[in-house]
């Protein structure tokens, strides 16, 4: 009688176990544990994290994968030129993503991104990536609130972002400022800052893998 009952142990044990594998994921993130799953303690790291791409604006917060009309919300506007241009499914557009307030004028830039299998208009696309360049502080004044993670904002000093951000990535100097470029384990996600005299210039973001 324990013979059987050890038999039938090693049969349920077996049977978890392929009903295990057979709820394993396969795509994007083959091969890769789940955190929450394999170690609830670990914590993770501000760069792979989707709640990290955001930026502020007018007080309120948008984050990556938000709708690019979002930015209505706080008086901001796609370029007229750009609301009946297209992007391709699962595409991203660099160049596009012109972000004006009510008196037309650039405030910044937002990286349409496409994550569904049809073609849309660039207003029905989400928010893959921010940038802002200092030199359009002018054309609003808001904008020098605008801010992304850490609090980090243009005119934030270069101890400011090594104190949240640490040491880059890479470094590159120019010959009028120096980019400090931050990059996530995951391919697609960093963050870039450029610094001159000591205080940030520029800043931006890219998460075109946040529906992962």
């Amino acid at each position: 009688m324990k013979k059987i009952i050890s038999v039938f142990s090693l049969i349920a044990i077996l049977a978890v176990c392929l009903l295990g594998f057979s709820g394993c994921e396969f795509g994007p993130n083959k091969g890769k544990e789940d955190a929450a799953g394999a170690n609830e303690e670990k914590s993770v790291n501000f760069m792979d994290d989707n709640k990290s791409y955001y930026f502020m604006y007018g007080g309120k917060k948008f984050v990556a994968g938000d709708p690019i009309k979002n930015v209505e919300s706080v008086g901001l506007k796609l370029r007229d030129s750009e609301k009946t241009e297209s992007v391709k499914a699962n595409t991203y557009m660099i160049g596009a993503g012109y972000i004006q307030n009510a008196e037309s004028k650039s405030v910044f830039h937002i990286t349409p991104y496409n994550d569904s299998k049809e073609k849309v208009l660039i207003p029905e696309t989400k928010i893959g990536g921010f940038n802002l360049d200092g030199d359009n502080l002018k054309n609003d004044p808001k904008l020098a609130d605008v801010e992304v993670y850490g609090g980090i904002k243009i005119g934030s000093s270069e101890e400011d972002v090594k104190k949240v951000y640490g040491e880059p990535s890479s470094k590159y100097e120019s010959t009028t400022w120096t980019t400090y470029t931050y990059k996530s384990s995951e391919v697609y996600r960093s963050f870039e800052f450029r610094i001159k005299d000591g205080k940030v210039i520029y800043l931006q973001w890219q998460n075109l893998v946040y529906n992962d």
